[in-house]
């Protein structure tokens, strides 16, 4: 179990320390303890709160008390805290424990150890997050390994959890390697779908993923994610994100992996064109596809110029009913204002199809719908005017069924 400690130092005079860290956290009546816990890495200096993710085998939220103290090892040794606060996301419970005490031999009482005891009108429920295992297995090819910092999402039937980015102490996403993280996510139901992605775009950033797998600690339930592709701008697809659908005991059939041909028109009207980034986020009723950055038109070398139809494919486990898109820019550059026409998003005919043909609907079919996306007033997304129009939502109207 993980739990959050932030302890703050207080913000007076010779408040810092070097000195070593160490607590004990107390469960119910005292009858459990998570042992001496040295907190490593904090600076402890003064008016700082220190954060650190404490994992132990056990569950003894709410806590009783929480024992702080120091070694009393370095020059200037005396702390003075101010409040130690400690959140167990498995119990959604929040717990301030006031100090603004010394810790010092030469201060005060002298002790340089102290019991805190909890507040208990500062005490918060919030909702609770469940442990997960993430095990994430980079391909052991040539040049498979990256130094970009990684992010992912995880979509599951009743939601989708924050945007996770994984760091710990290790070099990670090296070739042929197997790190391991661990995560906390709500309760978000069956998993459907994992996104991952990495924010580097320079050509010796790509990395090559083999898959990524999923365990529930509580109940073990294990999920699968195979990928076995590159993210990078100068192999595969050129994308530096990727949607892998969700496998395992659980899911009775992979949700499809589908690429969606959208075309964003640019109106024609004089200083229409852009050249800020543009993203794009299609919103369905079964999940979204995230921002995504429109990097490469299949049509255009220069895009979201004056009149311009620019056609991207944007590749994403199946969305369900599309409803919406949500379509901005950066706002960066000399005038980097947009005169957005429309949207046509059109999902395109699967191999040896054609596309637009009707066909039978079967479960979990992509096929079923198709849409456009228009409205009545063509807009400008704009930064000088302000801010917020730089992204705009439009809802689609009556989709055309294929059936």
């Amino acid at each position: 179990i993980i739990y959050n400690v932030q302890v703050m130092t207080g913000d007076i005079r010779g408040a810092g320390t070097n000195s070593k860290i160490h607590m004990v956290m107390h469960g119910f009546k005292g009858l459990r303890n998570s042992g001496k816990i040295f907190l490593e890495g904090g600076a402890f200096e003064r008016a700082l709160i220190d954060i650190f993710n404490v994992e132990i085998c056990e569950l003894i939220s709410p806590l009783s008390r929480v024992t702080i103290g120091h070694d009393n090892g370095a020059v200037g040794a005396g702390w003075y805290c101010e409040k130690v606060v400690i959140y167990c996301p498995f119990t959604g419970i929040e717990q301030t424990f006031p100090c603004g005490m010394w810790l010092d031999e030469d201060e005060g009482d002298g002790l340089i150890e102290r019991e805190l005891y909890e507040m208990v009108s500062l005490r918060q429920k919030k909702h609770k997050k469940y442990p997960w295992s993430l095990w994430i297995w980079t391909s052991d090819i040539k040049g498979a390994g990256t130094d970009a910092q990684v992010f992912l999402q995880i979509y599951g039937e009743k939601g989708k959890s924050d945007e996770i980015k994984l760091e710990n102490n290790s070099d990670n996403f090296e070739q042929g390697q197997i790190d391991k993280f661990m995560i906390e996510m709500p309760d978000i139901g069956r998993l459907l779908k994992l996104r991952i992605w990495h924010e580097k775009r320079n050509p010796f950033a790509g990395w090559h993923l083999a898959k990524v797998t999923l365990f529930k600690m509580l109940t073990m339930d294990k999920y699968s994610f195979e990928c076995g592709r590159w993210l990078d701008i100068n192999e595969d697809d050129n994308e530096i994100v990727r949607e892998l659908p969700a496998k395992g005991t659980l899911t009775d059939e992979p949700l499809p992996l589908i690429k969606y041909l959208v075309t964003i028109c640019t109106g024609n009207v004089s200083g229409s064109g852009t050249d800020a980034r543009v993203f794009l986020n299609i919103i369905g009723d079964m999940g979204d596809t995230g921002e995504r950055l429109m990097f490469m038109s299949k049509n255009n070398v220069n895009k979201f110029e004056k009149g311009n139809h620019d056609e991207f494919l944007i590749e994403s486990v199946f969305l369900g009913q599309v409803c919406r898109v949500r379509v901005g820019h950066d706002g960066r550059g000399g005038g980097c204002g947009w005169y957005l026409d429309k949207v046509l998003p059109l999902e395109p005919a699967r191999p040896g199809e054609s596309q637009g043909v009707p066909r039978q609907a079967k479960k979990h079919s992509p096929s079923s719908v198709s849409w456009v996306f228009l409205w009545a007033s063509s807009r400008w997304g704009t930064c000088p005017e302000s801010l917020t129009r730089t992204v705009r939502y439009y809802k689609s109207h009556r989709p055309l069924r294929l059936i």
